[in-house]
């Protein structure tokens, strides 16, 4: 049989204060401590899921601002190829306008010079007229001298 001793009661309460105090010291506080680290490491991957997730929504709503930046930037160069053109319609009707204008007035200085030029002849014509009615007048000539002067003068002046 199993004899039981002073020694063998003294080791088994040893080692059962050795169990209670390396429970208590050792044990208690390493758990304490691996519950905290574990905790810490659960919030710390809250906080990354969080801040993930927050990164995400900050790149959607980036994204979004980029699209509506571009689509304003395409509607500004839209609209100013717009006024591009329309300035250009413009500058072109100007054009246009003023070579009219340049036109019209070249045409009505032309007509000035036409009916210039058609008085100047008026008068040299009758300048002539004259001169020929004194010549004709200083020599006597026949009825029928004066009407082939006439008809000849009157067809080289006419033709």
């Amino acid at each position: 049989m199993v004899d039981i001793s002073l020694t063998m009661v003294m080791q088994w309460i040893n080692f059962g204060v050795l169990l209670f105090i390396l429970y208590h010291i050792l044990y208690k506080p390493l758990v304490k401590f691996l519950d905290e680290r574990s905790r810490e490491i659960d919030n710390n991957l809250k906080d990354a899921a969080d801040q993930s997730a927050k990164a995400q929504d900050l790149m959607a709503q980036y994204e979004s601002k980029i699209k509506a930046v571009e689509k304003e930037a395409e509607q500004f160069m839209e609209n100013m190829k717009r006024d591009a053109l329309r300035e250009k319609h413009k500058i072109m009707q100007r054009a246009e306008d003023e070579a009219t204008a340049t036109l019209e007035r070249a045409r009505k200085e032309i007509v000035s010079e036409f009916e210039h030029a058609r008085s100047e002849l008026k008068k040299e014509v009758s300048t002539i007229a004259v001169r020929c009615a004194q010549k004709i007048l200083e020599k006597e000539v026949s009825e029928q001298e004066h009407a082939a002067f006439i008809t000849q003068f009157l067809e080289s002046e006419f033709k």
